[in-house]
């Protein structure tokens, strides 16, 4: 895909991204940190989630030249790292709501109100949004990867 992108672009044009990825902590070889990059996955959907630096090197193997790339999450956690809101404990109605026990309240007035929704599907959001916070607590994962690259002219 990129090999295309990289094909259809002018000469000089630039492309950011902003990625989803693991970073140099996650380990493979530990049982949680794959546990939990598979609930990522199965939980928002997305494809395998790659570490930041094969994100860079295939936009470099597809002809890119990489003018920034960082995790924008990273010293950013000091003040408010970005899974708080997924975390709960925040007494407000969007901090219930974000909450382990607001997300399952959600998922049964759905059922109830609608008389549709799915179990498994709250359980597979549910862990998703539960390994979020814990891959961003042991900082495995970070939502916040940006690119900067250029097509070289």
């Amino acid at each position: 895909m990129l090999a295309e992108l990289s094909r259809v672009m002018k000469p000089g044009a630039s492309l950011a991204s902003y990625e989803w990825c693991l970073t140099d902590r996650f380990d493979a070889r530990r049982h949680d940190h794959r546990w939990l990059r598979h609930n990522i996955e199965v939980g928002f959907a997305l494809p395998r989630l790659e570490r930041c630096h094969e994100i860079a090197s295939a936009l470099v193997e597809a002809g890119f030249e990489i003018l920034e790339r960082r995790d924008l999450a990273d010293g950013a956690a000091q003040r408010a790292p970005w899974y708080r809101p997924l975390k709960g404990g925040i007494f407000s109605l969007s901090g219930l709501i974000c909450s382990p026990a607001g997300r399952a309240l959600a998922g049964v007035v759905n059922r109830v109100v609608d008389g549709k929704g799915e179990p498994a599907t709250d359980r597979w959001l549910g862990a998703g949004a539960d390994a979020l916070v814990a891959a961003g607590e042991k900082g495995i994962f970070t939502p916040m990867y940006f690119v900067h690259a250029r097509k070289p002219n």
